[in-house]
């Protein structure tokens, strides 16, 4: 039974030593608690600053919101509506300038 006894008994110097090292556990934990805190709140904040940025960016791409509900598609055939519209104004433009300095047929020939 003796050597039994001898087995469990622990020196006080483990002891000390667990003590000292669950004590800085404790202390590393509390401090992992609070940099996961400090980083949930930086988390947040940058979520904010980001919704912010894209809505200043939204504002000056489309001011009046217009387009804000729009769908993807929508979107996209508005641009090809706009593209087809500006390529008519130009080819109509290219058809009146070159109307205009074509020579002058049956005048003095």
């Amino acid at each position: 039974m003796a050597s039994v006894q001898s087995r469990l008994m622990v020196p006080e110097s483990d002891l000390m030593a667990i003590n000292e090292l669950t004590k800085k556990a404790d202390v590393l934990l509390k401090k992992v608690k609070k940099l996961n805190e400090e980083f949930l709140d930086l988390k947040e904040r940058l979520k904010s600053s980001v919704e912010t940025s894209i809505n200043v960016e939204e504002k000056t791409a489309d001011p009046a919101g217009e387009y804000k509900n729009s769908s993807r598609a929508a979107l996209i055939a508005k641009i090809f509506e706009s593209e087809s519209l500006l390529l008519e104004t130009a080819k109509s433009s290219f058809d009146m300038l070159d109307a205009s300095t074509e020579p002058q047929r049956g005048v003095g020939n």
